[in-house]
């Protein structure tokens, strides 16, 4: 069983308020609060997309083009990449590695969303988390989005989520 995380609450600006909650009940009680996604690319430009484990409890068994998730209490955005990275591939990473991205305000689930790029080393050897993410595989953007069109129903977010990702990446990467 997972240990609570508790995490840093935000206003609509991402201002600290000073105060600390169970990142469930942060969701359930719609509080703003700060997140990362790591868009994780081989030398050949092919995504690393993941299948989140059934145990999660947002997007249960749902594949997505990106991996991190929710800054604990206390962290920046690079040290919350930094511990997502490890904590979802097992690897441990410099934080000159990252290419930092727009920070996006996302008010679905009043989230503040910094976004980094992680471009894979041949030497770097991840290793799969069972308790968060089933399994992963490279895909190429093209057939990204064809799978996503295709199956819709098996992206956290669905078809139009997967393509305003992908736009947001080849904005990123140009």
């Amino acid at each position: 069983m997972k240990k609570q995380e508790f995490i840093e609450i935000v206003d609509k600006n991402n201002r600290p308020l000073g105060i600390k909650k169970e990142k469930l009940q942060a969701h359930l009680d719609g509080n703003w609060h700060r997140n990362t996604q790591i868009w994780v690319l081989n030398k050949k430009g092919e995504i690393l997309v993941n299948q989140r484990s059934e145990n999660q409890f947002q997007n249960p068994g749902q594949w997505a083009s990106f991996f991190g998730g929710h800054l604990l209490l206390g962290e920046s955005y690079f040290q919350g990449a930094l511990r997502e990275i490890e904590e979802e591939l097992g690897l441990k990473i410099e934080k000159e590695r990252l290419e930092k991205g727009e920070l996006k305000k996302n008010p679905g689930p009043n989230e503040f969303v910094q976004i980094f790029i992680l471009i894979l080393r041949t030497d770097d050897k991840p290793r799969l988390s069972g308790e968060e993410i089933k399994q992963w595989r490279f895909v190429t953007s093209n057939k990204l989005l064809e799978w996503a069109k295709a199956h819709p129903e098996d992206f956290a977010g669905g078809e139009t989520y997967i393509e305003n990702q992908l736009k947001q990446l080849k904005r990123f990467k140009s």
